[in-house]
């Protein structure tokens, strides 16, 4: 029998694949077993999906790290550190889809035989960029899989639809449907209540969404709140936008990107997808409000001291201060000075829609000029691998023209490009006076010397 911690991945995929297919004609069952027919066993699929377009989808899920699979080679998958040492989880899914099907013939031949059939392997621990960087995806003979990013940016939906072995010609009537419903013990799956409550959901989804350009700050007191806006928060987290949560309830970032505990850093992957939470759990009553892209309605400078002090709420303004006033920001060493700098020119990028061209970055030496580079571009090859949005990938090309440095370099740049119009002819050259400085630190010494001398 698998490792338990399987159940935690099949539940984690069985929840994406359930919000995906929100449609009334489909039903989505997990751990789904079926016995032989002489009872002597039974095959177990973990995502049992039945689709009245698409048919049967049989998704085998494996909690596989990418360092866990040593080859991908014809139908065997060699695997290390795992409970097993070898597998193939197509032909597993193989043997429970025949199984399956020939039991619905046995019930109905001709409903058996209209039936489309899908399966399809769910990596949820595996990003495809992991898979194709050990070459597995070369491999012709690799299945079709849903990886950790498809889950994460709903393409795991399509890849589903795409995924063909036996295809159904046509969608199934009101009669063959209902019968797949008795035959798998199914109640109407969603209730048109849910589907309206779903739909209502989405439309304020939008209208938010219109509003939000680079960050969203929620502060929840009640829980029901806080699960109602899941969908937006998760949405907005794919798509590289900062979130601030408050509450006085524990969250974790697992509500919006479940995982098993041991195998995935907390810490890391808030960091990655820009989550930061805060709670107070000795606040009874907590004020509800939501901002987005630091939109104030209130000061909230009170608030935030009394209640969340770990929340630096004067770096919060510094970052998203509007664009129409000059701002002048005083901070000592080890203050964030640099993290607040790389934050407030992806405000500017992603909600004023600056250039970024149009800003200059100063620094003390040549060595934070460079440093300055690397974490801006590093940041925006992050946004990139997250919400893969090539403009990510083409800001993090453009720090390499952007002009970061230091203060004599600037004003350097500005004098050689400004030469002919000061007067110094189009050919101007700036000394260090290295010799003129040497020459005076020599005529210094000679005087201190000749005094020495005369005493």
């Amino acid at each position: 029998m698998e490792n338990r911690k399987g159940e935690v991945y099949e539940e984690l995929v069985y929840e994406y694949i359930k919000d995906y297919f929100i449609e009334k004609d489909v039903i989505c069952l997990k751990s789904y077993d079926i016995f032989n027919a002489n009872f002597s066993g039974k095959r177990e699929i973990d995502i049992l999906l039945l689709h009245r377009e698409y048919g049967i989808v049989i998704i085998e899920v494996k909690g596989l790290h990418i360092n866990n699979i040593s080859s991908v080679s014809g139908d065997s998958w060699s695997y290390k550190d795992f409970y097993t040492a070898k597998g193939n989880p197509y032909k597993q899914a193989e043997s429970q889809l025949r199984l399956l099907m020939n039991h619905l013939k046995k019930i109905d031949l001709n409903l058996a035989n209209k039936l489309g059939q899908k399966i399809i392997i769910a990596l949820p621990l595996i990003n495809s960029y992991e898979w194709e960087k050990k070459g597995f995806n070369n491999k012709p003979n690799c299945p079709p899989i849903i990886f950790k990013d498809d889950l994460l940016f709903y393409t795991a939906k399509k890849k589903i639809k795409e995924t063909k072995i036996v295809v159904q010609k046509s969608i199934l009537s009101d009669n063959e449907w209902k019968k797949i419903q008795d035959i798998f013990g199914v109640i109407t799956p969603i209730e048109p209540d849910i589907l309206f409550d779903v739909k209502e959901l989405l439309e304020d989804f939008v209208q938010n969404k219109r509003d939000c350009d680079y960050s969203a700050l929620y502060c929840f007191s009640n829980k029901k709140h806080f699960k109602k806006y899941i969908p937006e928060i998760r949405d907005f987290l794919r798509e590289g936008k900062k979130v601030f949560l408050f509450t006085n309830f524990e969250i974790s970032s697992y509500s919006f990107f479940e995982d098993d505990y041991n195998t995935i850093n907390e810490k890391d992957l808030k960091d990655l997808y820009q989550l930061q939470i805060f709670i107070n759990s000795d606040l009874e009553n907590l004020e509800e409000f939501i901002i987005y892209d630091g939109k104030l309605k209130e000061n909230k400078t009170d608030f935030f001291n009394n209640n969340f002090p770990s929340f630096n709420w004067e770096q919060f303004q510094i970052v998203h201060a509007q664009t129409d006033k000059n701002l002048i920001v005083k901070a000592g060493a080890g203050t964030g000075k640099t993290h607040v700098m790389i934050d407030r020119i992806i405000f500017l990028l992603l909600k004023n829609k600056t250039s970024l061209n149009d800003i200059i970055m100063i620094t003390f030496t040549n060595e934070s000029t460079q440093e300055m580079k690397e974490r801006l571009k590093n940041k925006f090859l992050d946004l990139f691998r997250v919400t893969k949005l090539i403009k990510f990938l083409e800001y993090a090309e453009e720090t390499n023209k952007m002009q970061i440095s230091t203060i004599h370099s600037f004003f350097k740049n500005i004098i050689t490009s400004l030469s002919h119009h000061l007067g110094y002819g189009n050919n101007i050259n700036l000394k260090n006076f290295k010799y003129e400085k040497n020459k005076i630190l020599d005529n210094f010494l000679d005087l201190y010397f000749k005094k020495i001398v005369r005493i």
